[in-house]
């Protein structure tokens, strides 16, 4: 029963952070591939949780409409911006990942959901935002991930 509420919180949050965003169509971005700049050479959990909380409010307000249009620009933009950083995450756990096996699947769900919405020409195809499109379960699988990617980490730290 708690599991339900958790899930339900997520869910809620998640929804309630997408609300509102315009399709405008335009060029497909291009998957990360590099780090940003701050990057670590070692895995501070600490510091990624700061990193991370940046991540989902910078989502919580530059992408607040992908749920109305996965395929926006902005939309496209922010998901692009947020694997920037996760890709960054994943580089900084390296040899850590065994260490963090909950985080470390976390962040491979997300960029697979963040490369699916890029392989499926989500960004600027109309079609993108039909309800039962593939694109929006790609977007939802990246937002999701990333939302509750702070829990997996506490749970990993913890264990």
């Amino acid at each position: 029963m708690r599991n339900r509420a958790v899930a339900a919180a997520v869910l809620l949050a998640a929804g309630s952070a997408l609300a509102g965003c315009s399709s405008t169509g335009g060029p497909e971005p291009a998957p990360t591939t590099d780090p940003p700049a701050t990057t670590t050479a070692a895995y501070d959990p600490q510091l990624w949780k700061q990193r991370i909380a940046s991540a989902i409010g910078d989502l919580d307000q530059a992408q607040a409409g992908c749920s109305a249009s996965p395929s926006s620009d902005e939309c496209a933009t922010a998901l692009g911006d947020a694997d920037g950083k996760i890709v960054a995450m994943r580089q900084a756990l390296g040899p850590d990942a065994g260490r963090y096996p909950a985080t470390a699947d976390q962040l491979k769900k997300i960029v697979d959901g963040y490369h699916a919405y890029i392989s499926g020409n989500c960004p600027g195809n109309t079609s993108a935002d039909a309800q039962a499109s593939d694109c929006r379960s790609d977007m939802t699988t990246v937002l999701l991930g990333i939302a509750t990617l702070p829990a997996k980490m506490t749970a990993d730290n913890a264990s």
